[in-house]
């Protein structure tokens, strides 16, 4: 048999089975065929592709190992996202010469993916309708300041929740030029030296900024037309911390700390709370999104990330390179990003 031969008996023996059909698929296997013999789950093993497009509603696209499934290079957008319903979780998405994740569908969910050193945005969404971006480590994507960010979305309905954006060439977060009803919660956001963190362009409509932790950018949240927008909860440390066009309505801004957070070691780019922060037990329930970064309770503390006592520990970091919350090298386990999104407790 061929391999369409063998892909398409192993969709038909998994559809007889089971509710849900889930292929697996290597480097070298057709994600389009393996949609097209109906899969509604497809599992890329580990490996290099080239590009991804989606363009089947309903399906889920995702790696059988966090980051193992690696986009690479590809000439286009690396994943483009063309049809309503698509979730795409746990790839990792790099060198693309356009943006890393392209969406324009709605009802989109980008989860737990490294989208990095892409030409353009990291991950963009424009125009479209309850999409969900969270749990992405985003950075170090696009060349131009004014252009290219780490996120850049607008739309209604949408989330922006539990994501690490740092180190993008201009906006971390960019929701322009018209955003409805969005919620940006849970997320660490910096080192954006040229632009600021969160960019909100709302000119109808209330959204939510808060429980993030937003340190050393160009200034912190930037708001552009309408009123009533909330901003709560977050730690915003750098100049300009909440600023506002001539022509934006005043926000809503509540328990919001803009002095020194105390954190584990703002010069490595630690932005876990130390013992004795004064953002720990300050954040509002009101305004606190529903959990916390890890997926708890709703949060107690301010910003993004709660305290906790074990990351203030040397033994926490001492397998990061230097100290240093970095990945430098897919070969040496030592080297490896350190999971932000693990649970501490």
């Amino acid at each position: 048999m061929t391999r369409r031969e063998l892909l398409a008996a192993a969709v038909a023996t998994s559809a007889a089975s089971a509710g849900e059909t889930i292929v697996t698929l290597g480097p070298g296997d057709s994600i389009e065929a393996a949609l097209a013999n109906g899969a509604k789950t497809v599992v890329l093993s580990p490996g290099i592709y080239r590009g991804l497009r989606i363009r089947t509603p309903g399906v889920t696209i995702r790696s059988a190992v966090k980051w193992k499934a690696v986009v690479l290079g590809s000439e286009d957008h690396g994943v483009f996202i063309e049809a309503p319903g698509v979730t795409v979780d746990g790839l990792e998405v790099a060198g693309s010469r356009v943006d890393g994740i392209k969406a324009s569908a709605d009802n989109v969910a980008i989860r737990n993916c490294w989208v990095h050193n892409n030409c353009a945005q990291g991950i963009a969404i424009h125009g479209r309708k309850r999409w969900t971006i969270e749990r992405n480590l985003i950075e170090f994507n696009g060349q131009h300041p004014q252009l290219q960010h780490g996120i850049y979305a607008d739309g209604e309905d949408g989330v922006v929740s539990a994501n690490v954006v740092r180190h993008n060439s201009g906006y971390g977060v960019q929701l322009y030029p018209a955003i409805r009803g969005v919620r940006v919660v849970n997320n660490l956001i910096h080192g954006h030296g040229k632009k600021g963190a969160i960019v909100l362009a709302a000119p109808a409509g209330r959204s939510l900024i808060a429980n993030n932790t937003i340190a050393d950018n160009a200034y912190g949240v930037r708001l552009m037309g309408g009123a009533g927008q909330v901003i709560a909860n977050n730690i915003i440390v750098g100049p300009d911390p909440v600023s506002k066009d001539p022509d934006a309505g005043e926000p809503v801004l509540h328990s919001n700390l803009f002095d020194d957070p105390k954190f584990v070691d703002r010069a490595r780019e630690i932005y876990f709370l130390a013992p004795g922060s004064p953002a720990i037990g300050k954040a509002s329930a009101e305004f606190a999104p529903e959990t916390d970064f890890w997926g708890r309770g709703r949060p107690a503390d301010l910003g993004g990330v709660p305290f906790h006592a074990s990351l203030g520990e040397p033994a926490s970091r001492a397998a990061w390179h230097n100290g240093w919350p970095y990945r430098f090298s897919a070969i040496d386990p030592k080297m490896e990003m350190p999971d932000l999104w693990r649970d501490p407790r």
